[in-house]
C-alpha cells in the first residue's frame, strides 16, 4: 500500500473511533488528484482537510474505508 495508505492503517483503531464520514472532492477521470474532507464524530472541531492526493490511491482508500465501516461520498466539484 502507498505511505499514506499504510499511515491510516496504522491508526485504525483511533481513525475508527473519531471519524464520522469521508468526502472525496474533484474526483475526475481528467484529475491527477484529488481532495479528501475527513468529518469527526465531535462536530466543535472542523473537518480536515488532505488535499492533492494521487488519484491512484483512491480506490485503495475507498476500499479501506469499507473495511473499517466508514463512510464515505465523492463528487465532481473543482
Amino acid at each position: 500500500p502507498s505511505p499514506m495508505l499504510r499511515s491510516l492503517v496504522g491508526s485504525e483503531m483511533c481513525i475508527r473511533d473519531r471519524v464520522e464520514h469521508i468526502h472525496f472532492e474533484r474526483c475526475t477521470f481528467r484529475s491527477k488528484n484529488f481532495d479528501m474532507i475527513i468529518i469527526l464524530q465531535n462536530f466543535d472541531v472542523l473537518p480536515l482537510s488532505i488535499n492533492a492526493v494521487p488519484m491512484n490511491e483512491l480506490d485503495a482508500i475507498q476500499e479501506w474505508l469499507t473495511d473499517c465501516s466508514i463512510t464515505y461520498t465523492a463528487s465532481l466539484r473543482v
